[in-house]
């Protein structure tokens, strides 16, 4: 066990992913002391752990985990802290598409939106990288996951991204496929 904390702290404090809030991405030795018992094996390995404040839960701490599986593709949850620092699993995503399948632990991240901030996650098509790539948002204050993948040129978004109250959304979406994308031009005019 003592090692699978080493590793855990060093992602905590590693890699720059808190790039986009003040949160300083600290968690006290309670915390990942209870954060742990609300873990299930069948979540698969741990790849990345990055506590946020989050706001829309009145500023307590959440936890946004990458796990995978073998043969069964990366999952990012979100966990939320009560009052008295037990955690409890808010959101998952279930296995991600498979234009998710080639990424890593760096790739999951708090993202800045105007009005807010989100959780994000990217990654690829195995053996059709840069061809096919998607990105993730988990937007906390609307307890909703939002999505876009680029394909044969073109963007494709996932429900309700189009809506105009979701403009934050879609934009955050569209500056990571940008970022992504290694050609700026890789989908088209849709972004």
């Amino acid at each position: 066990m003592r090692m699978y904390v080493a590793t855990i702290v060093l992602l905590l404090f590693g890699g720059g992913a808190l790039r986009a809030q003040t949160y300083d991405g600290s968690l006290s030795v309670a915390q990942l002391q209870n954060f742990t018992k609300s873990l299930q094996t069948s979540e698969g390995r741990i790849y990345a752990i990055i506590p946020f404040l989050d706001e829309s839960a009145g500023g307590t701490t959440s936890i946004a985990v990458l796990t995978a599986r073998p043969r069964d593709g990366w999952r990012v949850a979100v966990f939320a802290s009560d009052r008295k620092s037990s955690f409890r699993k808010i959101w998952s995503s279930g296995k991600l598409d498979d234009s998710f399948a080639v990424s890593s632990a760096s790739q999951l991240a708090v993202f800045g939106l105007e009005s807010g901030y989100a959780i994000s996650f990217g990654g690829c098509a195995a053996h059709m990288c840069p061809e096919i790539f998607s990105e993730l948002l988990y937007v906390p204050s609307m307890k909703r996951a939002y999505s876009a993948t680029c394909q044969d040129g073109t963007v494709h978004y996932s429900f309700a991204v189009s809506d105009e109250k979701n403009a934050d959304v879609k934009s955050g979406l569209d500056e990571l496929l940008r970022n992504h994308s290694h050609d700026k031009n890789a989908c088209g005019a849709n972004f």
